[in-house]
């Protein structure tokens, strides 16, 4: 009798446990990130400023503690304090916040170049956690300020094709007026 009834707990006990360990587990509260210009074109000597949303998808507040990024561009400086100092201390569920989230200062000796990165939230539960909430990829193109040499050697170019045209027009005008 006795082993009936320890076989019988042995197989809920055992029952439990595959339920417990098959469950989906419980998914963290996530946050959405999207940028409103996810690629920016600036030119040497420019500051890009991008401007983002942030939406809590889960049903618990979460705290929106730091911010982390990559962006291996030469002559790029990421500033995320746009995000520090602006962004809410938390979300709740459902909650949305739009704003500034960071600039990048483009020096004036940087190359031409179209660089990818990354932005994070990171916060969590309380104001001490460190998970990354969400993350977003941004683009940062960089041009020159002044036209390419090939470009500028077509705009002269046609602008000299152009003086003949202007001259003809005048000799029409000077032997008109002489009649």
């Amino acid at each position: 009798m006795h082993s009936t009834r320890f076989r019988s707990l042995g197989i809920a006990v055992t029952a439990v446990s595959a339920l417990i360990a098959l469950a989906p587990a419980r998914s963290s509260a996530q946050l959405t990130l999207t940028f409103a210009s996810p690629t920016q074109n600036g030119i040497r000597g420019s500051t890009l400023s991008f401007i983002g949303t942030l939406t809590n998808t889960s049903g618990v507040e979460q705290f929106l503690n730091s911010a982390s990024f990559t962006l291996p561009g030469i002559g790029l400086t990421l500033d995320d304090s746009p995000f520090i100092f602006t962004a809410p201390l938390s979300l709740t569920g459902g909650q949305v916040y739009t704003g500034q989230l960071f600039t990048v200062a483009v020096a004036a000796n940087a190359p031409v170049q179209s660089i990818g990165g990354t932005f994070s939230v990171v916060g969590g539960r309380d104001g001490n956690a460190s998970s990354t909430l969400a993350t977003q990829s941004f683009r940062v193109n960089v041009a020159s300020a002044a036209p390419e040499p090939g470009s500028a050697g077509l705009l002269l170019l046609g602008g000299l094709a152009f003086i003949p045209a202007v001259r003809r027009a005048r000799r029409r005008q000077n032997a008109q007026g002489r009649q």
